[in-house]
C-alpha cells in the first residue's frame, strides 16, 4: 500500500510541474444546462431537442447534463431502463422542480429549475456575463484496467465570489438506446434502428458527493490542478457503462449553486480497434428553412459538404458517406491517410433539386471504414445530419385544395417556426362519438395552439400554410377560401386572426391581402384543447383578382393574440377560372380548361364536351385519345380539334396548327348518351409538335348524365381529381376506386353508410334530406372526400 501511495504522490507532483493548459485571460461564463428528464415524460423529448439545438448553436459554450430523476424516470416492465443516479436524485431534490421536463441553467435562479421555454434566454444571459474563473480538463480511460483519469485545471482571473467554491467533475454517457414516450412526436430524428438515443446522461461524479470538492483560495491568479482516478464499473444501475461513449463536464460553482463556468471534453481511450469518425455539416444550402434571413426557396440547388474528423487512435484510410437529397441517395468515398485528430472535407458538388414543397436533406456515414465491413464506428450519434428544406416548383398550379386528411398536396407546406411545438399538427379526434373534427364533415384539420404559456408560447405568433407557386398569369378570376374554428376557452385572451398574404419574391417578403378577425365558434374546458365539430367552422373567401397576371406564393396564417385556447384551419382552396387549368403540366404545352358535361333533362341524344386550350399561334400540336370508358348504351362519336372533326374510333390521333384566338383552339368530343343515366371518361394526350417524343400531357375528361331535374349533383373540383358524386339515391364513384371503403356522414358527423366499393355506383337512400359527406379511403388513407345535398 505504501508503494502505491508513493506512486500516486509522484504522479501528482509530476502533473503540477507540467505546462498550464487553462486559459489565463478573462473570459465570459460557460452555461451548464442540467436537464431533469425521464423516459415516460411526454414532453421531455422536446426538452432534449431544445437543449441539443442550444448546444449546437453555441458550440463550446453550453454543456448539457441530462439528469434522469423523479417519477418519470422510474423503470417499469414497459420502460425498463434505469438511468437514475444517487447524485442526480440529490440535485433534483435541491432544484425546486415542479414538473418535467425542467432545466437549471447554472443554478442561478431560485428555485433553479425553469420550463424549457425559458432555457434559451437564461443561457444567453449567462453567456453574456464575465466569469472570475476559467476551467479546463482532459479525460482518458484505459481499456484494460477501466481506470478513468481526469485532469482538471482551474484559474481565477479575478477574485472568486463567496467564501468557498466547489469543483464538480461529472461523467456522462452518450448513445444509450431505449424507449421514450413522446419521442416520435417531439424529437423524431433522434432514433437509431428504431430505438430512442439518450445522450448526455449523468452516470456518476468523480468528485465526492453530489456537490463536488471545495476550493478555498479564490484570489485572482490562483491556479488549481486536480487529477481524479475512478475504476469504472461494468454497469450503472441496469445500464452497461460503455467506456467508448463517455464525456466529462467539469464546473466550478459558488457553494452548491450559482455555477460560475465549466468545460466539457470527450473521454479518450487507448483502443486502436475502436473507430470514431465525427461528421460536421458544412453544406451550402441556398434553399433554406423558415428562419433564414433570405429564403431563396426557388433556387432549387444544394451543395452537400461534410467535415470529417478522426477522433480515433488509429489512422483511417477509407470510408464512404451518403448524401440524400429529396429521396435521391448519392454515395461518396474518401481514400487517403486520415491521422488521429486530423480532418478532411467531402464535397458532393452542386445538385439540382426537383422540389415541390418540403423535402429531406441528409448526410450520413460511415460505411466501408478502412475498406472492410468488419470495422464500424462506435458513435453513430455523431455520424449524420438531417434537416427539412424547402423548394418551390414554379407555376405549379392555378387551383388547389388542402384538407389535411391525406397526403399534403405538392408545393404546399406548413411553416410553424414561430410556434416551435408539434402540437401544430394535422389533428384527428379519436375520443367520444364526434370523430369528424374537420370542416365539411372531414376527419382531420390543422390545429394551432394559442396558449401564451410554455411549451406553446404562441403569444402574437403565427403558423403559416404556404401555397406556392400559383400561376395566375392568364386566369380570368381567382379567389382563395378556407374554414376556421376557434375557442378562447377560459384563457381571457384576445381573438386570433387569419391573415392572407402573397409573395412575389418566393418567400423573402410578404404582402398582406386580407385579415379576418376570428369569432368564437365553441367552448373548451380548463386545461384541454378545444375540439370542434364540423358544424362549428366558419367559411371565408378572399378575392385574389388583384393578383391576376402574376405568379405568386400564397399564404394563410393563423395568428395568435396575447392568449387563447385553439384555432383550427381546414379546407383551404385556391380557386380560379380561365387560364391554364390546374395540376401543373408540361412547360412545352399549355393546359386547357374543361367544361364538365351536365344535363338534368335528357331532351337530346348527343352532347359535346368542350375544352379550350391556350396555344402559340401557328405552332403544330398533336393529340391522341386513350383510355375510353363509356357507360352502357353510350357511344363516342367524333373528336374535333382547332381544324378538323374526325370519327371515332376510325381516327384516334391528329395534328393541327394553332390559331390566333384562344377561343378557336378547342377540343370537342361528341357523345351519344341515348338518354341513359351514367358517367364516363376519356384521356386526351396532347403535345406541342408532330413527334410523340415531345413532353406529353394527359388530361382526363369526365362527364355525367342525370335523369331528372330534382337530382342533386356535385362533380369533380379540378381536372385531376378522381370522380365522386351523387344522384338518384346512388353514390357514383370512379372505376379506379374499386375495392376501396365508402363512408357517408351526415352534417353532424354521424356515419350513415359504410360499405366496400364493388361497382361504379352504391345505393344510398338518405335518412333525411340535407347535406352529406361521402368519403373514399383505402387502408386508412383518405383518397377523396366530397360534400353533396340529398332530398328525402
Amino acid at each position: 500500500m505504501k508503494k502505491i501511495s508513493i506512486l500516486l504522490i509522484a504522479l501528482v507532483v509530476s502533473i503540477t510541474t507540467q505546462a498550464q493548459n487553462v486559459k489565463t485571460t478573462p473570459d465570459n461564463k460557460k452555461a451548464i444546462l442540467e436537464e431533469f428528464t425521464g423516459q415516460t415524460c411526454q414532453y421531455c423529448p422536446d426538452g432534449h431537442k431544445i437543449g441539443n439545438d442550444l448546444a449546437k448553436a453555441n458550440d463550446g459554450k453550453i454543456f448539457l447534463i441530462n439528469i434522469h430523476s423523479g417519477g418519470y424516470a422510474t423503470p417499469s416492465a414497459t420502460y425498463p431502463l434505469d438511468l437514475r443516479t444517487t447524485v442526480g436524485t440529490a440535485i433534483d431534490g435541491a432544484s425546486g422542480i415542479s414538473g418535467y421536463p425542467a432545466g437549471s441553467v447554472n443554478r442561478v435562479k431560485s428555485p433553479w429549475a425553469s420550463n424549457r421555454g425559458a432555457w434559451a434566454s437564461e443561457a444567453a444571459a449567462v453567456l453574456a456575463q464575465p466569469s472570475p474563473v476559467n476551467v479546463w480538463c482532459k479525460s482518458s480511460v484505459n481499456k484494460d484496467t477501466r481506470i478513468l483519469t481526469t485532469e482538471v485545471e482551474i484559474y481565477y482571473t479575478a477574485n472568486g465570489t463567496g467564501t468557498s467554491n466547489k469543483l464538480t467533475v461529472a461523467v456522462l454517457q452518450d448513445g444509450i438506446l431505449g424507449d421514450q414516450v413522446g419521442g416520435t412526436t417531439w424529437n423524431p430524428t433522434n432514433y437509431v434502428n428504431g430505438k430512442y438515443v439518450h445522450n448526455h446522461v449523468l452516470r456518476m461524479h468523480q468528485t465526492p458527493t453530489a456537490w463536488g470538492e471545495s476550493l478555498d483560495t479564490l484570489t485572482a491568479g490562483k491556479l488549481y490542478k486536480r487529477t481524479y482516478y475512478t475504476v469504472l464499473p461494468a454497469n450503472v444501475g441496469n445500464i452497461p457503462l460503455d467506456i467508448y461513449k463517455l464525456k466529462v463536464v467539469a464546473f466550478v460553482a459558488e457553494s452548491n449553486s450559482k455555477i460560475l463556468s465549466g468545460y466539457e471534453v470527450d473521454v479518450a481511450h487507448n483502443n486502436p480497434n475502436i473507430i470514431d469518425l465525427i461528421m460536421k455539416d458544412t453544406s451550402i444550402l441556398p434553399i433554406q428553412g423558415f428562419l433564414e434571413p433570405e429564403t431563396k426557396w426557388c433556387e432549387n440547388k444544394v451543395t452537400p459538404r461534410a467535415k470529417v474528423t478522426n477522433s480515433s487512435v488509429a489512422t483511417i484510410t477509407s470510408f464512404t458517406m451518403t448524401a440524400t437529397v429529396n429521396g435521391v441517395a448519392t454515395p461518396k468515398t474518401y481514400t487517403g491517410s486520415l491521422a488521429p485528430g486530423a480532418s478532411t472535407v467531402l464535397d458532393w458538388g452542386q445538385m439540382n433539386v426537383a422540389a415541390e414543397g418540403l423535402f429531406g436533406f441528409k448526410i450520413e456515414g460511415f460505411t466501408n471504414i478502412n475498406g472492410g465491413s468488419t470495422v464500424t464506428d462506435n458513435k453513430p450519434e455523431n455520424n449524420a445530419t438531417s434537416r427539412t428544406l424547402i423548394g418551390i416548383k414554379p407555376n405549379a398550379f392555378t387551383t388547389i385544395t388542402e384538407g389535411f386528411d391525406g397526403t399534403t398536396v405538392k408545393n404546399l407546406f406548413i411553416d410553424n417556426s414561430e410556434i416551435p411545438t408539434s402540437s401544430v399538427m394535422n389533428y384527428t379526434n379519436t375520443s367520444g362519438a364526434a370523430q369528424n373534427t374537420g370542416a365539411e364533415g372531414t376527419l382531420k384539420t390543422l390545429r394551432i395552439p394559442l396558449f401564451a404559456a410554455a411549451p406553446y408560447s404562441a403569444s402574437n405568433q403565427s403558423v403559416h400554410v404556404v401555397m406556392g407557386q400559383a400561376d395566375l398569369r392568364a386566369v380570368t378570376s381567382a379567389s382563395l377560401s378556407y374554414f376556421y374554428a376557434y375557442s378562447d376557452g377560459v384563457q381571457s385572451g384576445g381573438a386570433p386572426s387569419v391573415v392572407t398574404s402573397y409573395s412575389e419574391d418566393c418567400g423573402t417578403t410578404w404582402q398582406t391581402l386580407n385579415t379576418t378577425p376570428c369569432v368564437s365558434t365553441g367552448t373548451a374546458a380548463v386545461g384541454y384543447f378545444y375540439v370542434p365539430v364540423s358544424g362549428d367552422y366558419k367559411p371565408v373567401t378572399v378575392d385574389l383578382n388583384s393578383l391576376k397576371g402574376k405568379s405568386v406564393l400564397l399564404r394563410i396564417s393563423g395568428k395568435a393574440s396575447n392568449d387563447g385556447n385553439t384555432l383550427y384551419l381546414d379546407q383551404i382552396s385556391l380557386n380560379s377560372s380561365g387560364g391554364s387549368g390546374g395540376g401543373g403540366g408540361s412547360s412545352s404545352l399549355d393546359t386547357f380548361q374543361l367544361k364538365v358535361f351536365k344535363v338534368t333533362t335528357a331532351t337530346k341524344t348527343a352532347e359535346d364536351v368542350v375544352g379550350v386550350v391556350s396555344m402559340t399561334k401557328d405552332s403544330m400540336y398533336t393529340w391522341k385519345i386513350t383510355n375510353v370508358n363509356m357507360p352502357s348504351g353510350w357511344t363516342f362519336l367524333t373528336i374535333c380539334d382547332a381544324e378538323n372533326c374526325v370519327n371515332y374510333p376510325a381516327s384516334q390521333r391528329g395534328t393541327f396548327k394553332a390559331k390566333a384566338l384562344t377561343s378557336d383552339n378547342s377540343y370537342k368530343i361528341t357523345i351519344d348518351h341515348a338518354k341513359k343515366v351514367g358517367y364516363g371518361s376519356v384521356s386526351l394526350k396532347a403535345w406541342r409538335g408532330k413527334d410523340s417524343t415531345s413532353t406529353t400531357l394527359a388530361k382526363d375528361l369526365k362527364f355525367s348524365m342525370l335523369t331528372s331535374s330534382s337530382s342533386s349533383i356535385s362533380v369533380v373540383s379540378d381536372l385531376n381529381d378522381k370522380l365522386l358524386y351523387y344522384f338518384d339515391n346512388k353514390v357514383f364513384v370512379d372505376r379506379e376506386f374499386a375495392g376501396t371503403d365508402l363512408e357517408v356522414f351526415d352534417i353532424k358527423g354521424q356515419m350513415v353508410l359504410n360499405t366496400k366499393v364493388n361497382s361504379d355506383n352504391v345505393d344510398f337512400t338518405p335518412l333525411t334530406g340535407g347535406i352529406y359527406i361521402a368519403r373514399i379511403s383505402r387502408d386508412g388513407e383518405i383518397l377523396k372526400s366530397h360534400k353533396f345535398t340529398a332530398a328525402k
